[in-house]
């Protein structure tokens, strides 16, 4: 796949994998094991009325995912100012295909300051509409899409794929998607 966007994102190829299974994931890692602080303070900086499964900081800069897996809210990314969830300015709508946000479960903040945006495009857990699984790249300086990425039906099944989380490896000019099959 290659991109072709405006002059903030150099187009180059992009590698896009989307594990079929979380079984394909399966990494042997050896994280130690340790107690946490009690000592330490933690602050409460908001609470919700619906659940966010993704979260990405930038600059001080809270970006939230609110999946529309059973509460369909008014938008499904959205950043925390004083407290407030601010809905991105980008369309975001229950029934649209590829023009706007549907259900972003996944976000990232990659080196560049850009917010990674992976829509899996189903709401109450139903199948996605045509062009509503995408990829989108913010640009969070200027407030602008600077590239989306729309997956074929024949890459990601409308009906039993569900687009779950990303990981973006600039050095390597990849995104790693992780897909959940749903049947």
């Amino acid at each position: 796949v290659s991109i072709h966007a405006g002059p903030m994102l150099t187009p180059r190829p992009l590698l896009l994998v989307v594990a079929a299974s979380l079984a394909a994931l399966a990494v042997a890692c050896s994280a130690p094991q340790t107690q946490p602080d009690a000592s330490a303070d933690t602050t409460l900086v908001a609470t919700f009325d619906r659940m966010p499964s993704g979260v990405a900081v930038v600059d001080e800069r809270v970006f939230l995912a609110f999946p529309r897996w059973v509460e369909p809210g008014d938008f499904t990314v959205a950043e925390l100012v004083g407290g407030e969830l601010v809905p991105l300015a980008l369309e975001q709508s229950l029934d649209a295909g590829p023009e706007a946000l549907v259900s972003v479960n996944g976000i990232t903040v990659d080196d560049r300051g850009r917010l990674w945006i992976l829509d899996n495009g189903r709401v109450d857990m139903g199948p996605a509409a045509p062009g509503a699984p995408k990829l989108v790249v913010w640009d969070i300086a200027s407030g602008r899409e600077l590239w989306r990425h729309v997956f074929d039906e024949e890459i990601v099944d409308p009906q039993s794929m569900f687009l779950n989380d990303l990981v973006v490896v600039e050095d390597d000019g990849a995104v790693f998607i992780t897909a959940t099959g749903m049947g």
